[in-house]
């Protein structure tokens, strides 16, 4: 757990207390201090909950095939919790295995990050936003023009659909220089190089010259 501790300056209570100036600052610290309390906990709460159902089906992965939907179904009607709660938990310990510490973050940034199916694009844009200390409609507004995502609400076990489709951010090479990739043993000509054009758009290699 994060070291939320805010330091103080001692001063005696008589003297801080006569000063309002003082007592703002001591209670605005103090509300802070709680709140960053809260929300981390909230992090950790869902997280652990996650791991926990991930965990149960994993052991019983072999008895059916529906066991994920059906665990968050029973679960839900034992402990009165709504569904789409424990989906998240699920979901969030999936796309965050090892969990790290991002102090800047709640529970609301991460139900933003949590849809990105891109492990490498989704851990970024995690460092980023805790780096450097995004709200919430700034990651929002990060993923719209970045990822051209649109956000439809908390991800769920319905079905995808035209509006859930993402587009990653093209990453720029260097000018007339490409990437020669090798063809798939399941291909036609395996093992001879073929030029990588993009979009999974590959051409035969005819001639290669190596710099």
């Amino acid at each position: 757990m994060p070291n939320l501790t805010l330091t103080r300056k001692r001063t005696s209570v008589t003297g801080s207390l006569a000063s309002f100036e003082v007592l703002v600052r001591k209670v605005r610290e103090t509300i802070l201090f709680g709140q960053q309390r809260i929300e981390w906990q909230k992090v950790q709460t869902y997280w652990k909950t996650g791991q926990y159902i991930n965990k149960h089906i994993i052991l019983n992965k072999n008895k059916r095939a529906d066991l994920g939907d059906r665990t968050i179904e029973k679960l839900a009607e034992r402990i009165d919790i709504d569904q789409s709660v424990l989906q998240r938990c699920k979901q969030f310990h999936e796309k965050y295995p090892v969990f790290a510490t991002w102090q800047k973050l709640t529970w609301s940034h991460f139900r933003l990050l949590i849809p990105i199916e891109d492990d490498e694009t989704r851990f970024e844009l995690t460092e980023r936003a805790n780096r450097g200390a995004w709200s919430t409609g700034k990651l929002e507004s990060v993923i719209r023009n970045e990822l051209r995502y649109a956000i439809s609400g908390p991800p769920g076990p319905k079905a995808s659909t035209s509006s859930d489709l993402r587009l990653l951010k093209p990453k720029l090479g260097i000018l007339y220089t490409y990437r020669l990739i090798e063809s798939k043993p399941v291909q036609a000509n395996p093992g001879r190089l073929k030029v990588d054009l993009g979009f999974r758009v590959h051409q035969r290699s005819l001639q290669c010259a190596v710099i």
